[in-house]
């Protein structure tokens, strides 16, 4: 029989926009599901896994939270930024830097992040974006309540109370009297004490969420969201992010 027969190099091409989904698949969709223009996403450098991973983060979060819809306008790619991605959550845009060119090795550096406890337990990769769409959400709540409540005391009020229903508070108090049975007084309590805080936090958060409100809000937001058995924390979290959305809807 007859050997098969070379495909012209027009064939190849055609077959190499249809494997590339940045002509056809997550590029378009994600401009859609944002209700932006295609131009909006600028894809960059990213590997095609890392595209997905883009997509498969926003339809997630834009899924439960369809308010991001218009808020949040630009998705692009800055390979000068030196962690895996940024948000300018006021401005609505999204920036994701340079590791997202190389799926594999973002995935190992997120997975080895997440034994570490630098990042919250049962996510993976994906929550990298859901994270940043975290940023967004909180954003677009605070230019939302800007003219109802003073805003800066927006992230505080939210932490605060996730921390409160967590027991936190208490604990601190608890540990405060350990330490002070110890010996330690003054400067050296106080020390003492920002070690439990932050030993707290990372146990049922992550040490990233030490940092400060906003990436306390956005750890949380990502285990709540991507987490298949979200843990106290962020099922609180959730608890009080809907109560938030229910009085803005």
């Amino acid at each position: 029989g007859r050997g098969r027969v070379a495909p012209s190099k027009d064939t190849l091409r055609t077959a190499q926009k249809i494997m590339n989904t940045d002509y056809l698949f997550e590029r378009g969709k994600i401009a859609n599901i944002m209700g932006v223009n295609k131009n909006a996403i600028d894809f960059g450098k990213m590997d095609e896994k890392s595209k997905k991973s883009v997509y498969n983060g926003i339809k997630k979060v834009f899924a439960q939270f369809p308010e991001l819809r218009g808020y949040t306008n630009k998705v692009l790619y800055d390979p000068d930024i030196k962690g895996y991605a940024m948000s300018k959550s006021m401005q609505g845009v999204l920036k994701i830097g340079s590791k997202f060119s190389n799926y594999k090795e973002l995935k190992r550096r997120y997975d080895r992040d997440v034994r570490m406890q630098f990042h919250p337990a049962g996510t993976n990769a994906d929550a990298i974006i859901i994270h940043e769409m975290g940023h967004q959400l909180d954003g677009y709540l605070t230019q939302r309540s800007r003219r109802i409540l003073d805003f800066r005391t927006l992230e505080p009020r939210r932490k605060r109370e996730v921390l409160q229903q967590l027991g936190y508070f208490d604990y601190i108090r608890s540990e405060r009297v350990e330490w002070s049975r110890m010996g330690y007084k003054g400067r050296e309590l106080n020390e003492a004490l920002e070690f439990s805080k932050k030993e707290f936090i990372t146990k049922h958060i992550s040490e990233y969420a030490n940092k400060n409100e906003r990436e306390f809000f956005a750890e949380c937001f990502a285990e709540y969201l991507m987490s298949a058995r979200p843990r106290e924390a962020a099922k609180i979290f959730g608890e009080v992010l809907e109560k938030i959305m229910e009085g803005l809807r």
